[in-house]
């Protein structure tokens, strides 16, 4: 109370200061014999109400449930005597942790950040951050600034852009421990270890944290986890996502691997390929034998749409596969990545599955390389493309006439770059300088002139197939500043013949692919 008197002392300008400078600590209801909230507010009220001239008084207390218990009694016997122009506005996480407070007081909820009062709250910090990315740190903060504020200045410049994944669960930051660590730290050990196998969980199936838990339905609905879960449906959720990311943040190496033996267990009769999961994550050493289950799995959440599941699978897998599976996790992992936008994390498995890759395994993931790359760098990777073709010609000059080979890393180009394409950015501005790439040196002959947008460097394409180029084909030529190709005529609408009939090849620029004749 001394402190309030003595900042409604400063805020007044006129002769209210000497008046209320003047007030005694007795006065002001704190002295050491005056234990009473009663009293103190009664003697704030005598002290300050006279002063305020018809002006109204805003008592902000910020984390009230915080302050401790006679200092929540003492705003809440001001808001009952209604002092005349004192308004008492408190703020708390929790209400149930304001006991000191009287009855029938007005309480509500204060919703969290927005995605776009998120961006500009990280923004006005320095922050800069993708909107999608945003929309989810909102959600999985519920949108409390402070925690908004520390989890982004966790998180790297690649994962706020959203060209890497965001950890999962995300990082336990002071604000997240603030607001939800006391309800955490209510539950028992055995109520704790419920909520940790429901937070690591890769399904949200009540009967499977059940049986992981050996709990009937009747002890968990009577535990006090279930406050902090929804059931619904015979399905769970967290109420708090907050909360599942302390829980997990608080286990330790050894409580999580035992929640993963007791998940992968109850798995195992309905779902071996989600046990694998489980069981992947449940040792330390690496399980080779989990590796090809683990694919799957990653290949039916890519299959399902889930590229981020897919992705955290595959990126797995590769941990504990080796030699072929290895190489398919990887390719995998690239795929993935790049399905769901996080552009660096492709470029980087797609770079480790090209290492030593034989043709076929090349073949199947330049594609996503040279879209990766592209998207990231804003620059075709004309060399690593020149490299892989010569790599399988080297190893077998009869691949580059196969069509897995020939069509492949073009034909994944394509469908690859067009969701990925930036806002107002035009269709060809991001497919051509791939399709560019992996025609130029895969074709069976020259390719059609193509304009080609980014850095790229001039030089004639590679050609792979055993046609031979025509003549008049219309070829890049090098140039001061950028590096432009000229367009091609329009093609005529006749069929071309397919280069490995016995017709002859027509010729001109005026070539177009042919299914199942390869890239021309």
């Amino acid at each position: 109370m001394r402190s309030l008197v003595d900042a409604v002392a400063r805020a007044c300008t006129d002769g209210a200061v000497p008046a209320l400078a003047g007030t005694s600590t007795a006065q002001a209801g704190t002295t050491p014999d005056d234990d009473s909230p009663e009293s103190a507010a009664a003697h704030l009220a005598a002290s300050v109400a006279p002063e305020l001239g018809g002006r109204r008084l805003v008592v902000v207390a910020d984390d009230l449930d915080l302050l401790g218990p006679d200092c929540q009694e003492t705003l809440g016997q001001v808001v009952l005597r209604r002092v005349p122009g004192v308004v008492v506005l408190a703020t708390a996480t929790r209400v149930d942790a304001t006991p000191g407070l009287p009855r029938g007081l007005e309480v509500r909820d204060l919703p969290g950040l927005g995605p776009g009062e998120a961006v500009g709250l990280l923004a006005s910090h320095g922050v800069v951050v993708a909107p999608h990315v945003a929309a989810r740190l909102a959600r999985e903060l519920v949108g409390n600034p402070a925690a908004l504020v520390q989890t982004a200045r966790l998180l790297s410049a690649a994962q706020l852009a959203g060209w890497s994944a965001l950890p999962d669960p995300l990082p336990v930051v002071p604000a997240v421990r603030d607001a939800v660590g006391k309800a955490v730290d209510l539950l028992d050990e055995a109520e704790r270890q419920v909520l940790l196998v429901a937070a690591v969980a890769a399904t949200p199936r009540t009967d499977v944290l059940l049986a992981a838990t050996t709990r009937s339905t009747d002890d968990l609905l009577r535990g006090g986890s279930a406050a902090h879960l929804d059931l619904v449906a015979s399905r769970y959720r967290f109420a708090d996502p907050r909360v599942r990311a302390l829980v997990h943040g608080d286990a330790t190496v050894a409580e999580r691997t035992a929640a993963h033996e007791a998940l992968a267990a109850a798995l195992a009769p309905g779902d071996p390929d989600v046990a694998a999961w489980h069981a992947a994550l449940a040792t330390l050493e690496g399980d080779a034998d989990v590796a090809v289950a683990l694919v799957r799995l990653a290949r039916r959440h890519l299959h399902h749409g889930d590229a981020g599941a897919a992705f955290e699978v595959a990126r797995e897998a590769a941990s504990h596969a080796a030699d072929g599976a290895r190489r398919r996790a990887l390719e995998l992992a690239a795929a993935a990545a790049l399905a769901g936008g996080c552009v660096h994390d492709a470029t980087h498995w797609a770079r480790g599955a090209l290492r030593g890759a034989d043709p076929d395994e090349t073949a199947r993931v330049l594609g996503t390389f040279v879209v990766a790359v592209t998207l990231s760098e804003g620059q075709v990777p004309l060399d690593v493309v020149d490299r892989a073709v010569a790599h399988v010609l080297d190893a077998d000059p009869r691949a580059a006439g196969g069509p897995r080979w020939s069509r492949g890393p073009r034909r994944r180009c394509e469908p690859s770059a067009s969701p990925l394409r930036p806002r107002g950015c035009s269709r060809s501005a991001v497919k051509d300088p791939a399709r560019a790439a992996c025609s130029s040196a895969l074709a069976r002959s020259p390719p059609p002139s193509t304009s080609t947008h980014g850095s790229t460097r001039s030089r004639p394409p590679r050609a792979c197939g055993r046609a031979e180029p025509s003549p008049s084909a219309s070829w890049p030529r090098r140039s001061s500043g950028s590096t432009t190709i000229e367009p091609p005529r329009r093609a005529a609408r006749q069929r071309p013949p397919c280069p490995t009939a016995p017709r002859t090849r027509s010729p001109g620029p005026s070539a177009v692919s042919t299914p199942g004749c390869g890239a021309t």
